[in-house]
């Protein structure tokens, strides 16, 4: 089977980084990863420097980074005000990341669950306006560190709730990396009652070293995108417990190893890991 990879490094592993990154090291970072052949890099947030102040300067990064058009570039926005500040750099899809659980949404977005989703639906509503594709990305996909397992069925109406809004992709958040196969299969034989595989990608932390359990899951299930992050990169500043995302090295060995295919290149990949590693 052939799988997609989008590379999160850039945002979802440098916004909780032991040390911030400057700006002109995080063009470096995105410029090197394009040269790997991944179908999308998250490449910011446009969210409040207030509450995430290494995402401060997302407008200065969008400006600066090449963009070869083999590569679709995203990044996301929380709400109506970021969208705005994002939109006059041309994003190739933003993201909206609404969660599972009502205790989750409190702590990463300051709303209720319901205040969430109406939140993103205005985000959604302008992005269609603007003809740029959605991506909801769901946190807390089937466990919540503050609120314990998910049950499937809330996921699956969480799910229905994205498509309702126009999302072309719906991803599947394992936010700390607790998840199992099982939790995961079942998950899935619910969410694909209303969405077809086409329409998911995963997104694992690997804390316990689960993910790559998951990924054999999502894919065994048909689902051919899958969210990675360079050097393991990664947590979640309002996740207790979250550590690194799946790491793409990691993921791209996994997929050789089981006769997978991936557009990335490993002597690529590790020009550009070693590259990164001088400033992260």
């Amino acid at each position: 089977m052939h799988i997609k990879i989008c590379e999160v490094g850039p945002r979802d592993g440098l916004q909780n980084h032991v040390k911030a990154v400057g700006t002109a090291d995080k063009i470096t970072m995105i410029d090197t990863l394009s040269t790997c052949g991944f179908y999308s890099i998250e490449t910011t947030s446009f969210v409040s420097p207030k509450w995430v102040p290494k995402m401060a300067d997302a407008p200065d990064v969008m400006a600066g980074i090449a963009r070869p058009p083999h590569t679709k570039y995203i990044v996301l926005t929380p709400n109506v005000t970021g969208f705005e500040r994002a939109v006059v750099h041309n994003p190739d899809a933003i993201v909206i990341f609404p969660a599972c659980s009502e205790q989750f949404c409190n702590r990463n977005l300051n709303a209720t669950k319901r205040q969430a989703f109406d939140r993103f639906a205005s985000v959604a509503k302008l992005a269609y306006d603007h003809n740029i594709p959605i991506k909801g990305s769901l946190s807390c996909a089937g466990y919540c560190p503050y609120a314990g397992d998910i049950a499937p069925s809330v996921v699956a109406d969480d799910v229905q709730r994205l498509l309702d809004m126009g999302c072309a992709e719906i991803g599947l958040a394992d936010t700390v990396g607790k998840m199992t196969a099982d939790v995961s299969k079942s998950v899935l034989d619910r969410v694909l009652k209303y969405v077809s595989a086409e329409k998911l990608s995963g997104h694992f932390h690997d804390t316990d070293n689960l993910a790559l359990s998951n990924v054999e899951v999502y894919i065994q299930a048909g689902v051919t995108l899958f969210d990675s992050a360079v050097l393991g990169l990664g947590g979640c500043p309002f996740a207790n417990g979250a550590e690194g995302n799946l790491n793409t090295r990691k993921l791209i060995q996994y997929l050789c190893d089981n006769a997978h295919t991936t557009d990335v290149c490993l002597d690529t990949l590790a020009h550009a890991e070693a590259r990164i590693r001088t400033f992260v």
